[in-house]
């Protein structure tokens, strides 16, 4: 009997030995599976966009833009534009867009009024929904933004080459007119033009409005254009 119960004791140690061991393992196997969790991977930064730095010289007082290395510079045709750039089209667009940089003078609503001109509208005419205008101030920069909508008259060279026109339909332009505070409608101006396909033009609209805003005005350019005294030709 004593026997016996010895045996009892033992086994029953053996018991208890062997359950705290698998507590502490589950214990201790959440635990580690806890401490081992895998988060998940964090998603990767924007890659800045590439970048370049072009310069127009207003009055004496450069405007340098950083432009997207994939907007194609082309030679200009005629000496008021500074730049010409061209936007890729978009899958569906019929032809890439057309961005230009420009020195000439007159007031911005003329300009715009002109602008609206190369259009022609679904009700005939330019609505509120077709055509915006917004005027800011950079610095000491009056800027006029200004969107069109619309089917665009294009013509073969510009719109003062005379050459054949040819209706766009759903076409956007996007501009901004820069001029310095306060200065005669006769001094020059910076016009920068964003014409194309919708689609296209309206996946660089953002671009455009962040390359006018971050503009530097007024600061040393790394280079100059000579401008010229015409009335804004585009």
């Amino acid at each position: 009997m004593q026997v016996h119960s010895i045996f009892r004791a033992v086994n029953k140690t053996i018991v208890l030995t062997l359950i705290a061991s698998s507590c502490w393992l589950v214990a201790g196997g959440t635990a580690n599976a806890q401490a081992t969790k895998v988060s998940p991977p964090a998603q990767a930064d924007t890659v800045a966009e590439k970048t370049r730095e072009i310069d127009v010289d207003l009055g004496g007082q450069p405007v340098t833009f950083d432009v997207p290395v994939r907007w194609k510079a082309k030679k200009p045709m005629v000496n008021f534009i500074k730049h010409d750039l061209r936007i890729e089209k978009v899958a569906g667009d019929p032809k890439e867009a057309r961005m230009t940089f420009s020195l000439a003078s007159g007031a911005a609503k003329a300009n715009v009024d002109r602008w609206k001109g190369q259009f022609k509208f679904a009700t005939g005419d330019a609505a509120a929904e077709t055509v915006k205008v917004k005027a800011e101030k950079i610095g000491n920069y009056e800027v006029t933004i200004v969107e069109i909508n619309g089917s665009y008259l294009e013509t073969m060279g510009g719109p003062f080459a005379g050459g054949k026109k040819t209706l766009r339909p759903d076409y956007v332009m996007l501009a901004a007119i820069i001029g310095i505070e306060d200065a005669s409608p006769t001094n020059q101006k910076c016009f920068v033009k964003l014409v194309g396909p919708k689609a296209t033009v309206q996946k660089d609209a953002k671009v455009f409005r962040e390359m006018v805003k971050k503009a530097k005005y007024g600061e040393k350019a790394s280079s100059f254009d000579n401008g010229t005294d015409a009335s804004s030709k585009e």
